[in-house]
């Protein structure tokens, strides 16, 4: 479908003759393909343009429209869900990801989430998305990025939400800013949701753009970052991780490594690098690191035989032997104290 026949309007004759014919061709179907067609809408803010092409398609969006904002949610919600079960699975506590019922978080009706200030498809998504457990957050052990923090709306607790006035002004940052293309400017801040903040210094916030079904990437210090489709953006992560071009290391934020990743297809031999011993020298990071992506490597990730919980102690005896891995620990106020070992 192309982009005139979404806008509803065209740049020449030939072409607007073009687009009359594929319109027609559109109004000629059957309604439930029409409303099919909606349900396989890449988002929101897409779905909206094709229904004020005309007002029958607009009667069949209002029809369909309980199944169509279904659907269009879960293409915002499923990334989030699979990111986490990823996660979970390298190095999450099994109890750590908290998964909604069926018809969402109990709590989140729709008098209780007019203290948001969101639009009903904005709280719906709220309402659908898992999330993470605070009893192991800030430790850096459920970090979903750089000092960042998923958001926990389920229960609605004013000490989880994030500040209306902070959230805002990310967001009207973001609409100052124009990205590498048109589509990349944020939208109305009814329409978005910080899903990840950060309470430390410097850090990353995630905000969820609900009606162009967009991620905008916010690092306190440096400014932007990505802005992709939700699913992109989480496949691109997921796939770092799968070949441990992305390590996340307890107690410290997850590292980068520059370099093609593992080879999936190759079976890991550890006994080389057993041989070598883990790194004695404590300034280079790379090594360090390298070593720990070693330890996920012996351990079997990213196979079906990966031994999370042994994986995960290797990691914290090395790591502590390590004068400059930052250690965190949780204070009873919920502050956070970083400190080196000596």
């Amino acid at each position: 479908m192309s982009e005139q026949l979404v806008t509803g309007h065209s740049t020449s004759s030939s072409s607007s003759k073009y687009e009359m014919q594929r319109t027609g061709g559109l109004m000629g179907l059957p309604v439930e393909l029409q409303a099919d067609i909606f349900r396989h809408m890449p988002n929101l803010k897409t779905a909206v343009a094709l229904r004020l092409c005309c007002r029958q398609l607009n009667e069949v969006y209002l029809a369909n429209e309980p199944s169509i904002t279904a659907a269009l949610r879960e293409l915002l919600v499923a990334p989030f869900r699979e990111y986490y079960s990823l996660l979970q699975r390298l190095k999450f506590p099994a109890d750590s990801v908290k998964t909604p019922p069926a018809l969402g978080w109990p709590a989140m009706t729709t008098a209780a989430c007019a203290v948001l200030g969101k639009t009903p498809f904005a709280i719906d998504v709220l309402r659908h998305l898992p999330y993470i457990s605070n009893s192991h957050r800030h430790f850096d052990i459920t970090n979903l990025d750089y000092r960042c923090d998923a958001v926990d709306y389920s229960d609605l607790d004013p000490e989880e939400l994030p500040r209306k006035d902070v959230e805002e002004a990310w967001a009207d940052e973001l609409q100052g800013e124009q990205g590498p293309e048109d589509g990349d400017r944020i939208s109305n801040f009814k329409h978005v949701v910080m899903v990840a903040n950060t309470v430390h210094t410097g850090g990353v916030v995630l905000l969820l753009d609900t009606f162009s079904g967009k991620i905008f990437e916010q690092f306190v210090i440096c400014g932007s970052g990505v802005r992709l489709p939700v699913g992109e953006y989480f496949a691109s992560r997921m796939e770092r991780i799968r070949k441990l071009q992305l390590i996340f290391i307890n107690w410290m934020d997850p590292q980068d490594m520059d370099d093609a990743g593992i080879d999936l297809e190759v079976e890991y031999d550890p006994g080389p690098k057993d041989s070598e011993g883990e790194p004695a020298s404590d300034r280079d990071t790379k090594e360090l690191v390298g070593w720990v992506r070693h330890l996920y490597r012996k351990f079997g990730w990213p196979g079906s035989d990966y031994k999370k919980e042994e994986c995960m102690k290797a990691i914290a005896d090395f790591t502590s032997r390590s004068p400059i891995w930052r250690k965190c620990m949780r204070e009873t106020d919920g502050c956070i104290n970083c400190r080196k070992d000596d």
